[in-house]
């Protein structure tokens, strides 16, 4: 009789390892009907970048002087995304505070040709414009504009700007090369701490 009752055991097996199976199976293909039968949660389609224009950064090695110290100045300049032939920089200073001289302008990099310098001591302004030259590519990428150089006549927060209005081709702008247009979107000044 033993053999009997293992001998049924060993024909069941099968059977029960077949049923297990088929409620695996079952089940797998009902979640996965439930799955694909979802709606989908899609969002919005992104709006494309916006293509960015220019910028111009002034930067000092350090934010606090002292009178007759030197104050080096460095014009970077990154045009984003645009092409550009050129670039004009307008720079206004307090010339009771900062004192420019002729030959405090730097020539960097960026450009191959720089216009001379303009400066007027009295109303603290300084003018210069570099241009990628006659036959050149024009230029995407970041950069040093220049350098200019000051010296500190007295100690006070003073602030050393670009003069800058979106559009405005007058004051600081850079010449988009596929429109002549102003491509310089935004500026960024520099406050010293003169004591």
């Amino acid at each position: 009789m033993d053999t009997n009752i293992e001998l049924s055991k060993k024909n069941n097996l099968p059977k029960i390892i077949l049923l297990v199976l088929a409620v695996i199976i079952v089940f797998e293909v009902g979640f996965a009907a439930w799955i694909l039968t979802r709606p989908i949660n899609q969002s919005p389609a992104a709006p494309p970048p916006k293509v960015s224009g220019g910028k111009l950064i002034l930067t000092a090695p350090n934010r606090i002087y002292k009178s007759g110290d030197i104050v080096w100045v460095t014009i970077g300049e990154t045009t984003g995304s645009k092409s550009v032939e050129g670039t004009d920089i307008v720079i206004k200073y307090d010339p009771k505070v900062l004192e420019a001289s002729s030959g405090a302008f730097e020539k960097g990099t960026f450009y191959k040709e720089y216009s001379p310098m303009s400066l007027d001591p009295k109303t603290g302004t300084v003018q210069i414009s570099g241009i990628q030259g006659f036959n050149q590519k024009p230029i995407v990428g970041t950069g040093i504009f220049g350098n200019f150089k000051f010296k500190v006549k007295q100690g006070v927060k003073t602030s050393v700007k670009l003069d800058f209005t979106p559009g405005l081709t007058t004051d600081s702008n850079m010449v988009d090369a596929s429109s002549g247009k102003d491509a310089l979107e935004e500026v960024f000044n520099l406050v010293l701490d003169i004591q």
